[in-house]
């Protein structure tokens, strides 16, 4: 899961989001890792909205189905 924060106030909305799937793509076949992972390959990556986990747990639930 990748977390989105956004784009800076004065930054480029559009090239925030092109950077953000271009990280995504470079976590594509490394190794998991982090507290409680699975180790395992990366798969896949999802990006989160920030404001999705801030709404409650619902709101990131499609993301994932």
């Amino acid at each position: 899961m990748l977390i989105d924060p956004g784009p800076p106030p004065a930054g480029d909305p559009a090239r925030h989001l092109r950077l953000t799937h271009a990280r995504g793509d470079l976590l594509t076949g490394l190794p998991s890792g982090g507290y409680g992972a699975k180790a395992c390959p990366v798969g896949r990556t999802v990006r989160v909205p920030a404001w999705r986990i801030l709404a409650g747990e619902e709101a990131p639930a499609p993301l994932f189905g």
